[in-house]
Order: C-alpha cells, then structure tokens, then sequence
C-alpha cells in the first residue's frame, strides 16, 4: 500500500511539473514557428488582392448557389401552398353560393306551385259558387249518411237474393 501512494504521490509531482512546463513550452513552439509568407502568384505592385484557388472559390460559389437554389424552391413551395388554399377556399365558397341558390330556386318553384293550387281552388269555389254546386258541411253530412244507407240496403238485397 505504500508503495502506491508513493508512486501516485510521485507521479503527481511529475504532472505538476509537466503542467507548469508547459505555457513555456507553447510560447516557444509560437514563436519557433517560421512567419508565413505570401506565395508569391502576384505582382506586389499592382494593387489587387492575393488570388484565390480556383476549386475553393468553386466550392463556395456552389454552395452559395445550392443555398439560394434551396431557399428559392422553398418560396415557390410556399407561394403554390397558398394559391392552392385560395382556389380551394374559391372553390368551396363557389360550390356554397351554386348550392344556396338552387335551394332558393327549389324553394321559389314549391312557393309558385303553392301559390298556383292556391288560385285554382279559389277559381273552382268562384266557379262552383256561380254554378250553385257549392255543397256545405251539412249537406256533405246528409250526402254521405244517404250513401250509407244506399250501400246498407244494396247489401242486404243482395243477401236476400240468393
């Protein structure tokens, strides 16, 4: 057991060594490293910028084209979306108005054949009541108690017959 406490004991010394090393170590390796240094693919004294290679530059101006293409189809999505809800709500309010106004139609047609009936009793009781065929509640009383009677004896004469 001692022995491991020594050796973790002393391998704590020797990270903690190591860690204060090692800002040291990383200012040195800065300033070790060489400058860089343009390629040198231009003239210094024309007043343009260091060129560019040529397949980065593609790279870039592809995937700024693949993100405008992208963000451009998602307009045209978004824009047809709504024009087939507004055609589709056209639609709707369309086939709501055709339908309120056949049911207006078939409600004007019962309303004219109504109205027509209506006059043509009117005229039929004028007429009757020209004529003198106006029969009146007790009559129709006294009609049909006589046609009773009638179809009472009929029976019976027809039994006694046989």
């Amino acid at each position: 057991m001692s022995r491991v406490s020594e050796r973790v004991a002393t391998e704590n010394k020797i990270f903690k060594h190591e860690n204060k090393a090692l800002p040291e170590t990383i200012n040195l390796q800065k300033r070790k490293r060489k400058a860089r240094k343009a390629m040198g693919l231009f003239n210094p004294e024309e007043n343009g910028g260091q060129p560019r290679l040529a397949d980065k530059e593609q790279a870039v101006e592809q995937h700024e084209q693949a993100i405008e293409d992208r963000q451009l189809q998602s307009t045209i999505v978004r824009e047809e979306k709504a024009r087939e809800l507004t055609d589709r709500k056209e639609q709707r309010a369309a086939a709501r108005q055709a339908l309120q106004e056949q049911r207006a139609q078939k409600k004007a047609e019962r309303e004219s054949v109504r109205e027509m009936k209506r006059v043509q009793k009117l005229e039929e009781a004028s007429r009757q009541k020209e004529e003198g065929l106006v029969v009146r509640p007790n009559e129709r009383l006294f009609i049909h108690q006589a046609k009773l009677q009638l179809s009472a004896a009929l029976k019976a004469g027809a039994r006694g017959t046989r």
